[in-house]
């Protein structure tokens, strides 16, 4: 449509130098003006077949305008798009790299406490964290090779030689039983209680201690008195004396004694605070290491068997490794005698 004619009212009559996108420039005597393509025939005339012509390609360049818009427009929302999505990708590592930062900042933190809590444990003898079970339960392990806690083994549908009180486990929290569970010591009250009939002691690797997520129950994990944490400095408060005493625990240092003078109110008196004593004394003999869910038996640093035989037997299906952490000694069962 270029040199197309056309007349205006004002500047008279001027040749169609170009139709770019919004505007159609027309040139009068060499001087160009641009003129919105949308109202152009508002102030243009020319005779029809000029005027239907300019109209098509009005329209075509038009057209042509609002689709290269709409590309930049979605050109703009692609970029910004790419933008915002950079930048959540980089708060989400900035978070990322926060948190990580915050969580080794606390592990050196709790490095202190648990290393002088594994001290102050081995001030008492203590050989790693024990787990004792049945000869048939130690078989199972070994095959799965992982001690997996009470309630991983229901999910799984694992069989089991159950040595717990019914009436304990019944009251036990969930969480609780979702933890392997250990001892610190030999001997606990629990285990007199149990009723093994060929009984097991795992000896775990002290440097579970320095796990995540593991707690330390203060006191028999079954019993809403003891308290459960994961702060080595709450676990350190612990009256670790008292886990490890030995004997039977009627005869503890740690109950009161009985005066021959006491009245028979001051008797009464003194039974109660007997047997609030001798409970707590028996909750702290049973002090527990909670490991979430499941432990490698590769952990594993020492088997202890009650049975000469039942540590042959178990030579059959352990590797050489395993075996060569076996170790007969019944002196570590007197709950079993």
């Amino acid at each position: 449509m270029k040199s197309a004619t056309v007349k205006h009212g004002r500047f008279g009559e001027g040749e169609i130098c170009a139709v770019e996108g919004r505007y159609v420039s027309v040139s009068f005597g060499g001087t160009v003006k641009k003129f919105t393509a949308e109202r152009f025939f508002d102030f243009f005339t020319a005779d029809h077949e000029t005027v239907d012509a300019l109209k098509g390609e009005i329209a075509a360049a038009l057209e042509a305008e609002k689709k290269r818009e709409r590309e930049e427009e979605e050109a703009r929302k692609e970029r910004q798009r790419v933008r915002e999505e950079e930048e959540r990708r980089q708060l989400q590592l900035r978070e990322e790299e926060e948190r990580r930062k915050e969580e080794e900042r606390r592990e050196r933190e709790e490095r202190s406490p648990r290393e002088a809590l594994l001290k102050k444990l081995k001030s008492f003898g203590f050989e790693g964290f024990l787990h004792t079970t049945e000869f048939y339960n130690f078989q199972k392990i070994v095959e799965s090779g992982y001690l997996y806690s009470r309630a991983e083994l229901k999910r799984m549908e694992t069989p089991f030689s159950d040595r717990g009180k019914e009436d304990i486990i019944a009251m036990t929290d969930s969480g609780i039983k979702n933890h392997a569970r250990f001892y610190y010591r030999f001997n606990t009250p629990t285990n007199f209680g149990a009723h093994y009939s060929r009984p097991v002691i795992l000896v775990f690797d002290e440097d579970l201690i320095f796990e995540k997520d593991v707690e330390f129950s203060l006191g028999n994990a079954a019993s809403y008195h003891s308290l459960q944490t994961r702060s080595a400095r709450n676990a350190l408060e612990c009256d670790w004396t008292c886990v490890f005493e030995e004997g039977d625990p009627r005869h503890s240092k740690y109950l009161p004694k009985q005066n021959k003078d006491m009245s028979e109110e001051e008797t009464e008196e003194w039974k109660e605070g007997w047997a609030r004593m001798y409970a707590k004394v028996k909750r702290l003999r049973n002090a527990e290491f909670l490991y979430p869910v499941k432990v490698p038996i590769s952990r594993i640093v020492r088997v202890y068997f009650y049975f000469e035989a039942d540590r042959k037997k178990a030579e059959t299906f352990c590797n050489e490794a395993l075996r060569s952490k076996f170790v007969c000694d019944p002196s570590k069962f007197e709950f079993y005698r």
